[in-house]
């Protein structure tokens, strides 16, 4: 596809001429090196060398956007002349800065909704496997949880509190404007991210939608949030090459507690077993007086101490992440290129636990001509995670090492492994690392092709088509000589997994000026999504230690398969109107179908309304000249939460054997009228910046759920325990306040901080009427009408 689009011939052009220039700061005199200067409407652009200067073709009565971080933008109209020196002015708050926003860019000044943003210069200079794990602490209202500390690991965000109980609490993920899958797809790892496939690296920004007239336009799955991801992509100019090279240790936190060692441990046994009258130094008190164990029953000699071990010390170790980088970008006037690719290698803390991922990717866009663009974003990547048994499982290295006593040690005399271990049903965990295998590998390809057509002046077509595709394989095996391959001879279990995504989103952009006052902006569109998952499983005992491969499963051999897709149609539209630049209003209304829901209610519809007010416009602010900034702004809006099983609403059925046979049987009941969650959401804020160096947020926000989904109890007698109703709600509100600021801005030197703070309040307001809603026999949970969840 490189090839293609770089040999694609280019249709006849206006009379074109070479402008050249120099640019230079207003504030130190200095030339800017990498300040981008586009030509207004069309993709071409250049950047600055080392020595400020540039030079790009373009059309005489062409208008040049001179523009560079931390500076205002500039706009000039080429004359007869080909030169054109520039001297740009300090922006230090950037209050026109172009964000990404849903289905397209918007000027910060401009905005309606409350929208975080993170941009590459605040992540290029962490070695972390997952780009998301670097929200944390950023954006206001957003929280960040990891379940694991294992390298790779899963994560849980939160934006704005959790507003449902049983369908999904995850944001939705949009990389370069297509809406992706995303969690974990590990099946024998304890925890894997899929999105620790991209390459933090290749980011650009990375966008937070929270409020409703920010997201709803996503409609039925905007419910918690959408975290827009922007890749890199090429400038028009000489070809740049980045080499990186990152390395970084860990090691586990000293809390403020320790062990006993073994001489307090044993005198505290010792202790124990004399007050109740026992004497720790008799054989015939170990329980077994013909064969008797120190250490066991109430024998505890002193003995014990002639040798210990360190179990605490021997699970974990020095972690180390190591991350290697090149990437290469540039371009001609029409083709603009960006790729990259990279190897990182994470071990955890604790032993066995490993992460290694390697990723590529190739952008590039090529002008066909004045009016049509093309463009492919290209990425895959492999990852391979390997863990141990997590939380208080006896093959867990951290929870045995918590059980074992130190006087047991982890070696027989000849040299094996000691599996005598009764405090954690005789797993070793050091022999377990070493003989067992537990671990996923995935392999991730995403292909974006996008095609863009100016049909006239101020209209524009756009089509984004994508498929992301996800082979994982997954492998748990047990050695003959551990406490679960031993019955049986070894036991194997390994599995496959395939998710296979396609999206086709296609809109009309209308962007117009009116009366040089009247500035409106409209998109309309189409969007599809396509979702199938199998997977296969294979598992068995009786393999023994020296072929480990399902090939040697000698007995109980079973075989598991399941098939599962789900299907969304959206119709959308999304107005912005201001006036001259003092007064916002913005409009976004969805049309949602999905596969997931009831026959009777497939389809929903979410809208959003928003406005600001530019205070810093008016009249009566021109005496404040410390006030750089102040805009009042609120939104209301419907969203939805489509966050379910593919088949809760169906009645369906399940493989059984019954005396020996295959056969079917119902699984549940069918609920026609099952719908999406509605969240309702209203927010009010203020954007303030001061001084020429402080800029900050505050806000308030209400979002109540409703038609919650909940599992409500059903008579035994029906041959099932519970039917899926929306019968709950519940509320989130909540402030959120936000300050940055330049301590120290002189020349190329810049010092920045920031912080930001939040309260959320969740509150349970409805349960079907009723005060709770009692656990099944097996037991989850117990929801109380006060709004606490007791587990």
């Amino acid at each position: 596809m490189v090839f293609f689009f770089c040999g694609v011939l280019s249709l006849t052009m206006a009379q074109q001429k070479l402008i050249t220039g120099t640019v230079t700061s207003a504030d130190d005199g200095q030339t800017i090196i990498g300040a981008t200067v586009q030509v207004k409407g069309t993709t071409l652009g250049v950047t600055t060398d080392l020595d400020g200067k540039y030079s790009i073709s373009a059309e005489e009565g062409a208008t040049l956007i001179f523009s560079f971080v931390g500076m205002k933008s500039q706009e000039l109209i080429v004359g007869t002349g080909s030169t054109i020196d520039v001297v740009m002015e300090l922006d230090l708050l950037g209050i026109d800065e172009v964000v990404v926003v849903a289905y397209g860019t918007q000027r910060k000044e401009a905005r309606t909704g409350s929208v975080g943003v993170v941009k590459a210069d605040e992540m290029k200079s962490i070695p972390i496997a997952s780009a998301d794990k670097m929200l944390q602490g950023k954006i206001a209202g957003l929280q960040v949880n990891s379940g694991s500390g294992m390298p790779g690991s899963a994560t849980e965000i939160t934006i704005r509190g959790v507003g449902t109980i049983n369908a999904g609490t995850q944001p939705l993920y949009v990389i370069d404007g297509v809406p992706v899958v995303s969690g974990d797809f590990t099946r024998a790892a304890q925890t894997g991210n899929i999105l620790s496939s991209l390459n933090p690296n290749n980011i650009e920004s990375m966008t937070v939608l929270k409020d409703a007239a920010a997201s709803s336009i996503y409609g039925s799955r905007a419910a918690n949030g959408v975290i827009l991801i922007t890749t890199k992509s090429g400038q028009s100019g000489k070809t740049n090459f980045t080499a990186r090279v990152q390395r970084g240790f860990s090691q586990k936190t000293e809390g403020n507690f320790r062990f006993m060692n073994a001489e307090e441990l044993l005198g505290y046994k010792r202790a124990a077993i004399q007050n109740i009258g026992v004497n720790p130094d008799d054989p015939n008190e170990a329980g077994n007086p013909s064969n008797p164990v120190p250490g066991t029953g109430y024998y505890f000699p002193n003995s014990l101490l002639d040798e210990t071990f360190d179990w605490w010390e021997a699970v974990f170790q020095t972690g180390s992440v190591m991350n290697y980088e090149l990437e290469a970008s540039g371009g001609s006037e029409k083709t603009r290129f960006f790729t990259s690719g990279s190897y990182l290698s994470e071990e955890g803390i604790v032993i066995g636990s490993e992460y290694e991922k390697m990723n590529f990717r190739v952008n590039v866009d090529h002008d066909i001509s004045k009016k049509l663009t093309v463009g492919t974003k290209v990425y895959g990547a492999y990852m391979r995670w390997a863990d141990q048994a997590g939380n208080l499982a006896y093959a867990n290295p951290v929870a045995a090492a918590q059980w074992i006593e130190p006087w047991i040690l982890p070696y027989n005399e000849d040299g094996t492994y000691n599996w005598n271990i009764p405090n954690t049903g005789n797993s070793n965990p050091l022999g377990i690392v070493d003989l067992n295998d537990k671990g996923d590998k995935q392999y991730k390809f995403m292909g974006t092709f996008s095609l863009s057509y100016k049909i006239m002046d101020g209209l524009e077509f756009r089509s984004i088509n994508s498929a992301d595709l996800l082979f994982g394989e997954s492998r748990q095996y047990w050695h003959p000589d551990s406490p679960d391959g031993a019955p049986n001879d070894g036991y194997l279990w390994g599995g496959t997994n395939m998710n296979k995504t396609l999206t086709t989103s296609n809109t009309l952009r209308f962007n117009r000026t009116f009366a040089e006052k009247h500035n409106v902006s409209a998109t309309a569109g189409i969007e599809i999504m396509d979702n199938q998952y199998t997977s296969y499983s294979l598992e068995g005992d009786g393999l023994g230690g020296d072929i480990p491969y399902h090939s040697n499963i000698a007995t109980n051999k079973d075989i598991g398969y399941a098939l599962a897709s789900y299907s969304f149609l959206s119709y959308l539209g999304l107005l912005n109107y201001d006036y001259e630049n003092k007064y916002f209003i913005q409009a976004s209304v969805r049309r949602d179908g999905s596969s997931r829901f009831g026959s009777d209610n497939r389809y929903a519809t979410f809208w959003s309304v928003g406005a600001s007010w530019n205070l810093h416009q008016e009249a009566f602010m021109e005496g404040f000249d410390w006030v750089n900034m102040a805009k009042l702004r609120s939104s209301y809006g419907i969203n939805g939460n489509a966050e379910i099983g593919n088949y809760d609403s169906y009645g369906v059925y399940g493989s059984r054997v019954y005396n020996g046979l295959n056969g079917m049987a119902p699984d549940n009941l069918a609920n026609p009228e099952l719908t999406w969650e509605g969240n309702t959401a209203f927010n009010v804020g203020l954007d303030f910046a001061l001084f020429g160096r402080l800029q900050g947020t505050v806000e308030w926000y209400h979002r109540l759920t409703t038609d919650m989904l909940l599992d409500v109890p059903l008579s035994r007698t029906t041959g099932f325990n519970s039917l899926q109703k929306n019968v709950g709600e519940m509320v989130n509100k909540g402030f959120e306040f936000s300050l940055s600021g330049d301590i120290i801005s002189q020349g190329s030197f810049k010092w920045n901080a920031g912080g930001n703070i939040s309260f959320n309040n969740t509150q349970i307001t409805d349960l079907a009427g009723e005060e709770e809603i009692a656990a099944s026999w097996w037991g989850i949970h117990v929801l109380n009408g006060n709004g606490s969840t007791n587990y």
